[in-house]
C-alpha cells in the first residue's frame, strides 16, 4: 500500500515516550492559525510504500529497546489517510515496534477505532475548547473532536493530551479549566502535555498576534490547571 508522506524524523524525544521515529503523513482537514509546517496540510502527489516506510524506521529498534521507544504516525493528520495509517501500524506492531499516533481526533471514529489494535498510545490534540473559537482559529467545529475523545475513553485507549497554547489567543483561563476538567473525567487519559507556542513558523502564515510565552505565563498555565486535575503535566 502507498501512501503521501511529509518526511521522517529520527530521534525524537517529544513524540511519545523513549527515543522515536515519527512519520509525518500528508494531508489535513484543519487550518491551525499556528501550524508549523503548513506545507503539510495539503496532500500532495508523491508516495511511499508502506513496507518501505517501516523498513526505514525498524533500522532504529535498537534504540527503540533501549529507550522504549518506538514509531509515531503524526501529520498533517494520520486520519486524512486511514488506511495506510493503518498498515504502518500493522507492519511495526508485527516487528515488535511499539506505535503513537498523534491525531486531532477530526474525522471517522471508525478509522481510531482500527487502529486500537496496534497502537500503545494515543496523543490527541485537545486544542480550543469553545466551538466557535475553534472553528475561527482551525476552521472547523470541535463537536466530533470531543466525541471521538470520549469514544476512544470509552474502548480503553491509553490517552496523552496534548494542548498547544498561545498568548493571547487560547490561554483563556476558561480554556484552561476545561482542559483540567476533561483529563479529570476521562479515566484513560494518563498525562497532560502543554505545548507552548513558538512562532519557529511565522514566515509560513500570517503572524498570530501571541508570542512565545514567558516562564510566569507558562507557570500560570500550569497551576490553573493544576488547581482543578491530580494528572501529570508535562512541558517539552
Amino acid at each position: 500500500m502507498n501512501g503521501a508522506v511529509f518526511q521522517l524524523e529520527h530521534f525524537a524525544i517529544h513524540d511519545g515516550p523513549g527515543i522515536r521515529t515519527v512519520v509525518f503523513l500528508r494531508g489535513c482537514p484543519l487550518r491551525c492559525l499556528w501550524c508549523h509546517t503548513p506545507e503539510s496540510q495539503l496532500p500532495g502527489e508523491c508516495t511511499a510504500a508502506a513496507r518501505e516506510i517501516i523498513g526505514e524506521v525498524a533500522g532504529d529498534k535498537p534504540f527503540f529497546d533501549e529507550s522504549g521507544g518506538g514509531m509515531t504516525v503524526s501529520g498533517g493528520e494520520p486520519l486524512f489517510q486511514p488506511e495506510f495509517t493503518l498498515e504502518l501500524l500493522r507492519l511495526a506492531t508485527g516487528l515488535g515496534i511499539h506505535c503513537c499516533v498523534e491525531t486531532s481526533g477530526c474525522g471517522d471514529y471508525a478509522h481510531l477505532k482500527s487502529w486500537l489494535p496496534y497502537t500503545g498510545i494515543f496523543l490527541y490534540d485537545y486544542k480550543v475548547s469553545d466551538p466557535a473559537l475553534h472553528r475561527e482559529l482551525t476552521g472547523a467545529d470541535n463537536r466530533i473532536i470531543r466525541e471521538n475523545l470520549e469514544k476512544l475513553n470509552r474502548d480503553r485507549a491509553e490517552i496523552i493530551l496534548r494542548c498547544p497554547l498561545i498568548p493571547g489567543v487560547n490561554d483563556h483561563p476558561g480554556h484552561l479549566r476545561e482542559i483540567a476538567r476533561t483529563a479529570e473525567h476521562l479515566e484513560q487519559v494518563r498525562e497532560i502535555h502543554l505545548i507552548p507556542y513558538h512562532p519557529m513558523a511565522a514566515g509560513k502564515h500570517e503572524p498570530l498576534p501571541g508570542e512565545f510565552p514567558s516562564p510566569g505565563t507558562v507557570q500560570t498555565w500550569r497551576q490553573t490547571i493544576a488547581a482543578q486535575t491530580g494528572k501529570p503535566m508535562i512541558i517539552p
